[in-house]
C-alpha cells in the first residue's frame, strides 16, 4: 500500500473534513480536470473490456430497471425499449440489465457522460448501446424516452437541483434515481470526496498498467426537501423508494440519507 492511500485513510478516519460554500470552491481543491481526469477516464475504459460475470451481486437499481423494461415492454411491444443512462460510466447497468431482460425485448441505451469518457467508450457501442456528451444528443438518438435512469451521479455535478430539473425535463414516463446521497440537514451539504483510482469502474482490480493514487472531486449531497420538491414541481410523482447506502458520503456527524427513488410522470 503507497503512501497517498494510507494518507487517504488516515485523514478520512482522524480529521474533520471542510465543507465548502459552493462547487466552485470545492472544486478548485480538487485533482485536475476532475471527472474528466485522463486516469480515470482511461481506467473506466480498460476495466470495461473485462467479461460481464454472471454471478456478480445485483445492485437493487438494476431490478428497479428491469422491471419498467418489462413493464413498457408489455405496454409498447413493437417498439424498443429507450433508457437515458445519465452518468453511466462503461454501460455497466445496460450489461447488467442486458443478462436480466429477455432476449426477444429490444432496447436503445443511451449513456451520457463527460465528452472524455464518452469519447473513450465509442469503441463499445453496440445497437442497443450508445455513448454520447449532452442531453440533447442523448435525445437525437433516442427520438423518445421511455426511462431516465441515473445511478450516484447527480451528486458530481456542479448543480445537483438543475441536473435533476433538466432530467425532468426530458418526460420520460419512469425515472429511476439510484444511489442517491440527500442532506437531511437545512443545507446542502458540499465536501470533497477522496477515493483510490482502483474504485472507478466496473470491472474488477487496477489492471497492472495503473497506479494507484487518490483521486478528488466535490461531491453534493442535496438537501432531500429540495430534491422531492424538484421531481414533485416538474409533475412526477414517487412510486416507491428504498434504502441504499453505497452511493452516500458521511461527512463529520451531518445526517445523510441513501435512498433510491422511483418515479412516474402524472397523466
Amino acid at each position: 500500500m503507497n503512501f497517498a492511500v494510507l494518507s487517504y485513510k488516515f485523514r478520512k478516519k482522524f480529521l474533520k473534513e471542510k465543507i465548502y460554500p459552493s462547487y466552485a470552491e470545492a472544486s478548485a481543491n480538487c485533482s485536475d480536470k476532475l471527472y474528466e481526469n485522463k486516469e480515470i477516464v482511461h481506467l473506466v475504459a480498460s476495466k470495461a473490456n473485462s467479461p460481464v460475470s454472471t454471478h456478480k451481486p445485483i445492485n437493487p437499481g438494476v431490478i428497479a430497471a428491469l422491471e419498467l423494461v418489462n413493464k413498457i415492454y408489455l405496454q409498447q411491444q413493437a417498439t424498443p425499449v429507450t433508457v437515458i443512462d445519465f452518468g453511466g460510466g462503461d454501460g455497466d447497468y445496460y450489461h447488467t440489465t442486458r443478462l436480466l431482460v429477455s432476449p426477444f425485448i429490444n432496447m436503445k441505451w443511451i449513456v451520457v457522460e463527460t465528452p472524455a469518457m464518452a469519447e473513450a467508450m465509442q469503441a463499445n457501442q453496440t445497437k442497443e448501446l450508445f455513448f454520447v456528451s449532452s442531453l440533447d444528443k442523448a435525445m437525437e438518438i433516442a427520438g423518445h424516452v421511455d426511462i431516465v435512469f441515473t445511478s450516484g451521479a447527480v451528486q458530481y455535478t456542479p448543480d445537483p437541483q438543475q441536473t435533476i430539473a433538466d432530467l425532468c425535463k426530458i418526460k420520460a414516463a419512469f425515472m429511476v434515481f439510484n444511489r442517491q446521497s440527500l442532506s437531511e440537514e437545512d443545507f446542502n451539504i458540499i465536501s470533497i470526496q477522496s477515493s483510490p483510482l482502483s474504485w472507478h469502474g466496473s470491472g474488477g482490480k487496477l489492471p497492472d498498467t495503473f497506479i494507484e493514487k487518490i483521486v478528488r472531486y466535490p461531491h453534493t449531497s442535496l438537501r432531500r426537501e429540495l430534491f422531492e420538491q424538484t421531481l414533485s414541481s416538474h409533475n412526477y410523482q414517487t412510486i416507491y423508494t428504498f434504502p441504499e447506502h453505497t452511493g452516500i458520503k458521511k461527512v463529520n456527524k451531518l445526517n445523510v440519507a441513501g435512498i433510491s427513488y422511483v418515479c412516474q410522470i402524472n397523466a
